[in-house]
């Protein structure tokens, strides 16, 4: 019987008799195929509930769950499908085994994914280079191949139950009609397994062969797509009717049931690709995702596009099930009740941000996942999957779940159910805003209530609750926090900087975000760090450490300004040759100040970066923040990474020859903190070198 027929479905449809499709009267299987996963879908919940225990039901599902593993990893499952496609598994050809090797990413996979298809496409110009056979011969070949396979298959789950009714099938198919009168059904259990294996063989079809070879000819085999392990729409639909007692068989909600039927993206530099502007959105960075730019022209979102600025352009995004306290907003809670009042303030809006960003730089592997544009069209709806070295779960957790854990968000109207579980549990564990109790339940106390209220900078809202008094202030206090991104630095050979995003502006004299909360020990004058700042705390010195990123330091990726220039200027004020018989730190400060629009400042005991000029509004690209580390700080640094810069680098030949050489005048007192751990061979080295620099020449006008 030729592959189109309508028997390559009677065994792969669960249906023994074949009538049903007999009386349709089709003979191809592209018109066959598109009703027949309708009805597979009908079947399977009309089978499943035949079973009358919820547990029964979530018992089957859980089963189906671990054998058919769902929770294959991506890096597994795309290494596989990517080694398929380079190399069949065959020495000859054996097209049973290549249906099997095929069926290997349909039953990881269930939604063949575009790269699925793309690597399947492959496989079958390999087998028919290989054979030397058509395409259609290849086509033909495996259709037969496969329902081969089915009936082999479906026999062994008849045989593995073993019940009466599977037993009687299983001898009436092996007999023939010859042998018995009617032909008996197995059991429902039975019934039900092969309707929910039939999912991997219902594209094991002409057309979908078809498809896939025409595939890898139009998609280049370096696109980079990605794709999720997900379970069918119909089962994801059960899954959450019986979430119970499935959660009880599976001890743990996988993320894949929560995700939906979207692509994935891999993020492979999280902290340039993903921006937060305040807790639950922000920028993603499209050309730092790969894949995303081809998935946003699929779905018509490219007006989405802000502008091209740093690294790539920017794509604006809203986390899906939940709404974190808004960036600005500041809680004021006072209990009347004790004596004096305990008041607490608490920036629970800045928080939400910090802990999003702590997130970001927390993960292991981050994983971004379209949705859609949000209700007004003008952001794209994103979950973001972090994962981290305490998480359990295969792909870590959506961002918006640990926002809502942390007591800084709230799931929005219709959010999946594990939302709300987290909720229930930073209730519990009394975590951020729930430290004040159930008060905040308030259903005015809501983020998005909150937002229409408070609306400007200076606005706030007053409750009453029995003895508690809460004042909501949105204050601007924080609100440049939302217009810093980091990227790769404009400066040549640096690593990353950090940016005012494009089409915002800043005045003079204005806090941009911080460099460290608290200072480190103040005690402690022999830490060495790239990151150890010194700053002066009504007349002490403290130090403030910021050498690991933590979501609230980011003012750690700022850069210093007109390095090269002022280290230029410090040689040519130290060359004795040139008649210099002194040098000073001022003169070089100038320079470095000139290039700089940032300067570090405290704020209490927080160290905090406020502009020393206007940054003023780029409607086409980002502008680097710069500020001045001061020279000691560059000595420093010079004495203790001049192996690893080289010692040809304008940075380590600058300090090194003003340090080392006879021909600088810096003096012994000056030179003897920091010569003692260089070798003598350096030391001979620029002992006699003259001024590495030498001051332009001025034409006569």
């Amino acid at each position: 019987m030729r592959p189109g027929q309508g028997r390559l479905f009677t065994t792969a449809t669960g249906d023994p008799s074949g009538e049903h499709y007999r009386r349709l009267k089709m003979t191809r299987v592209e018109q066959l195929c598109p009703y027949t996963q309708e009805v597979e879908k009908s079947k399977r919940r009309d089978l499943l509930e035949l079973l009358t225990e919820e547990k029964d039901k979530a018992k089957m599902l859980a089963d189906f769950v671990k054998e058919t593993q769902w929770k294959t990893s991506i890096d597994v499952l795309s290494t596989e499908i990517a080694m398929l496609g380079l190399e069949p598994s065959i020495a000859d050809i054996n097209y049973k085994q290549s249906v099997q090797d095929i069926q290997k990413i349909v039953a990881n996979n269930f939604v063949v994914a575009n790269v699925a298809q793309h690597y399947i496409g492959r496989y079958m110009k390999k087998l028919m280079s290989i054979s030397g056979n058509s395409e259609s011969k290849i086509v033909l070949e495996l259709c037969n191949a496969s329902m081969e396979l089915q009936r082999t298959h479906y026999r062994r789950l008849r045989d593995a139950c073993g019940c009466t009714e599977c037993t009687d099938a299983q001898e009436w198919e092996e007999e023939g009609s010859q042998g018995r009168e009617g032909r008996p059904t197995p059991c429902i259990r039975t019934q039900i397994k092969v309707k929910l294996e039939s999912v991997k063989y219902l594209n094991m079809t002409p057309s979908f062969f078809q498809q896939c070879r025409q595939f890898a000819d139009i998609v280049p085999f370096l696109s980079p797509l990605t794709f999720f392990p997900e379970p069918p729409s119909d089962l994801r639909h059960l899954a959450v009717k019986y979430a119970g007692p499935l959660k009880e068989e599976i001890n743990k909600q996988d993320a894949a049931l929560s995700s939906g039927l979207h692509p994935v993206f891999i993020v492979n530099s999280t902290l340039d690709a993903i921006h937060y502007t305040d807790g639950d959105g922000g920028y993603l960075r499209r050309d730092l995702i790969p894949g995303l730019k081809e998935h946003l022209e699929q779905i018509g979102a490219e007006d989405l596009r802000v502008v091209e600025g740093i690294n790539g352009f920017l794509i604006p995004f809203r986390e899906a099930n939940h709404d974190a306290i808004e960036l600005g907003h500041t809680y004021t809670i006072t209990d009347v009740s004790q004596s004096p009042e305990s008041r607490h303030t608490k920036e629970y809006g800045y928080m939400a941000l910090v802990e999003a960003r702590k997130n970001l730089a927390e993960s292991s592997q981050t994983l971004v996942v379209p949705l859609d544009k949000d209700m007004r069209g003008r952001r794209l709806l994103v979950e973001i999957f972090t994962k981290n070295i305490r998480d359990e779960k295969p792909h870590g957790e959506e961002n918006g779940i640990r926002l809502i854990k942390a007591g800084l968000s709230f799931p929005t109207d219709g959010a999946p159910a594990h939302c709300t579980a987290a909720l229930e549990e930073a209730k519990l564990a009394k975590a951020g805003i729930w430290e004040f109790g159930d008060v905040m339940d308030d259903p005015a106390l809501k983020p998005w209530e909150l937002k229409r209220t408070l609306q400007r900078p200076g606005e706030f809202s007053s409750f009453e609750y029995e003895d508690l008094e809460l004042v909501v202030l949105n204050e601007a206090k924080h609100l440049n926090e939302a217009r810093v991104l980091i990227g790769k630095s404009t400066i040549p050979g640096a690593d990353r900087g950090l940016f005012i995003r494009p089409g915002a502006a800043i005045p003079s004299g204005k806090t941009v975000c911080s460099y460290q909360k608290e200072p480190d020990d103040e005690e402690d004058r022999s830490q060495t760090s790239d990151y150890l700042l010194e700053a002066q705390v009504k007349g002490k010195i403290y130090l403030y450490q910021a050498a690991t990123y933590d979501g609230q330091n980011i003012g750690r990726f700022i850069n210093q300004g007109g390095l090269e220039e002022g280290l230029r200027e410090m040689c040519l004020l130290s060359d004795k040759d040139a008649g210099q018989s002194s040098f000073h730190q001022r003169d070089v400060d100038g320079v470095f100040n000139r290039h700089c629009n940032v300067v570090y400042t405290t704020r209490g005991r927080e160290l905090v970066v406020k502009t020393s000029k206007e940054i003023p509004e780029s409607r086409d690209k980002a502008t680097e923040l710069f500020s001045n580390y001061k020279l000691p700080y560059w000595i420093k640094f010079v004495v203790r990474h001049h192996e690893d810069l080289g010692h040809e680098s304008f940075l380590a030949r600058s300090v090194l020859w003003c340090l080392l050489s006879d021909h600088s005048c810096w003096s012994e007192s000056e030179r003897r903190p920091h010569t003692g751990t260089f070798s003598d061979e350096l030391k001979k080295k620029f002992k006699t070198m003259p001024c590495p620099y030498t001051r332009p020449s001025r034409r006569r006008t």
